[in-house]
């Protein structure tokens, strides 16, 4: 009898042991790792870009701004006013094609290559830059950054600049439009005088800048010439110190020369020389009105 139950004992403590263990149920807010929580798959959508803002080929978009240039090309023209007559007569000139970026970018007053491939295009009987009554100093300065013969633009106006005549020029871009006036004012300027006696309208700061940088790189050997640029976005102290102590030339974009007139601080009573520069470009962006009042507080003997 008692080998029986020990028998029975044993094969009943033998089959618990070989029965499976559930798991234990988790508690309903037991705390989970989230560094061994799975993670959810992300779901990417596609970004639906409009269609201006889509990335065009550089082929394309080249070929967009070489219609466009070709469009805006003027045509190379010169008109002035000769003594005797009271009509404007009007000259074809040839020019080079050029890009008006480019332009913006680069000094065309230090870059010999682009005034030799203007003065290219100038007939082959065209007179030197000593031929047309340039001040010695300026012709210094012009040897210097290499120009060596005046493009057809630059023969055709500083004569009558000189002369004392309105002139009217329209040439492409590249041709040397910025010497056409700025030599002819260089040298004809008074240093003694303190006030502003050459006033050049831009219609951007970028051009303004850059008519600027000419008309120092043409006065390199003229002592003491002071050009001064003015345009929005810079200071007033350095413009208004500047006037206080004098400048010959000012170069600026309408809208800052209009503040500086309402202020009292630019004195234009003896003003002689008036450029406008790119003056199409200034129409097209609203600054008729402020070139007329501009025009309206200078000397009725001014040259144009």
């Amino acid at each position: 009898i008692t080998v029986a139950l020990l028998l029975a004992n044993a094969f009943f403590v033998g089959a618990e042991f070989a029965r499976p263990l559930e798991p234990e149920p988790r508690a309903k807010h037991q705390h989970v790792d989230p560094r061994v929580r799975q993670q959810r798959p992300q779901v990417v959508r596609p970004v639906h870009r409009p269609q201006h803002d889509r990335v065009q080929p550089r082929r394309v978009l080249g070929q967009r701004r070489r219609r466009t240039a070709q469009r805006h090309q003027p045509r190379a023209a010169l008109l002035h006013q000769p003594p005797g007559t009271g009509r404007a007569t009007a000259g074809r000139q040839p020019g080079v094609v050029d890009d008006r970026a480019q332009r913006m970018g680069h000094r065309i007053a230090g870059d010999p290559a682009r005034h030799r491939r203007a003065a290219a295009t100038a007939p082959s009987d065209a007179p030197g830059f000593a031929d047309l009554g340039l001040d010695a100093a300026v012709l210094k300065a012009l040897n210097d950054v290499g120009y060596e013969t005046p493009s057809a633009i630059q023969a055709a106006t500083i004569p009558p600049l000189l002369r004392g005549r309105d002139v009217l020029g329209t040439a492409q871009t590249g041709t040397g439009k910025t010497a056409a006036f700025a030599l002819p004012i260089l040298s004809q300027l008074d240093l003694s005088q303190k006030t502003p006696q050459a006033l050049v309208l831009a219609p951007t700061r970028e051009l303004a800048l850059q008519v600027c940088e000419a008309f120092e790189s043409y006065a390199s050997h003229l002592r003491g010439v002071h050009v001064l640029p003015v345009y929005g976005g810079q200071g007033y102290g350095q413009q208004l110190s500047a006037l206080r102590r004098g400048v010959h030339i000012v170069v600026g974009t309408p809208g800052r020369i209009m503040d500086h007139l309402d202020k009292g601080t630019l004195d234009l009573s003896e003003l002689r020389y008036l450029v406008l520069d790119e003056a199409d470009e200034m129409l097209k962006m609203g600054f008729a009105e402020d070139v007329e009042t501009i025009l309206a507080d200078t000397p009725a003997g001014k040259q144009v």
